[in-house]
């Protein structure tokens, strides 16, 4: 009777570990778990500064991001892409945390209060440090413009915000490497968006419908 009732214990151990641990998103070869998803709904929130939002709605919306993260994960691995040196993601918390917090003690209450640990906000951290290098080394070559393209900027977005100031704004040619900059960034985040795209066609992505509802 004692082995029966330990052993019932451990199956009701099982069984609730893996309704807590559901798997809810299959990319690839890749699992994305149901714990996943609700921590990363815990680093967004806290990151901006937003109420826990555990409905189904976000859910879905934030298991699409991981899966777009898993993507990227496959492609910096499989083609073996050189980051070169990131910075300090210690340098970036204590920057995140001096610009949002005004002591150590109200961030440390921050954290208990979205029910996540330094650790996982470093790797949140860690991960977007990656994700810029490989944007300008996968995309930005690809980004090509024309002094038309600079000119339209000048003209269709800088002007304007300068019409209601006092200076004077900065000619088009000085204001053209700072243009081309913006320009450039945009347009390989949209280069990202389309690849994308195209890597979900090329990938079986399967969600757990009994997940998010």
């Amino acid at each position: 009777m004692l082995r029966l009732t330990i052993f019932v214990a451990l199956l009701s151990a099982v069984t609730s570990a893996e309704v807590v641990d559901r798997v809810a998103v299959i990319v690839g070869k890749t699992v994305i778990t149901e714990s996943e998803i609700l921590r990363q709904i815990r680093l967004v929130a806290f990151q901006n500064k937003e109420p826990l939002d555990f409905g189904n709605d976000n859910k879905r919306a934030i298991a699409e991001k991981l899966v777009e993260q898993a993507l990227i994960r496959r492609e910096i691995e499989s083609n073996r892409y050189v980051l070169g040196d990131l910075p300090d993601v210690g340098e970036m918390l204590d920057q995140f945390k001096a610009e949002r917090f005004k002591s150590d003690a109200e961030y440390q209450a921050a954290l208990r209060q979205y029910g996540i640990t330094e650790e996982e906000l470093r790797a949140q951290l860690n991960w977007q440090l990656t994700l810029i290098p490989f944007i300008d080394i996968r995309f930005r070559p690809a980004v090509q413009l024309t002094q038309a393209d600079v000119k339209d900027y000048y003209e269709r977005e800088l002007l304007p915000k300068w019409s209601s100031l006092t200076d004077k704004p900065p000619s088009l040619e000085e204001a053209t490497p700072s243009i081309e900059s913006i320009l450039t960034s945009e347009r390989a985040d949209h280069a990202l968006d389309r690849w994308l795209g195209q890597m979900r066609t090329q990938t079986r992505i399967r969600f757990r419908p009994e997940v998010f509802r």
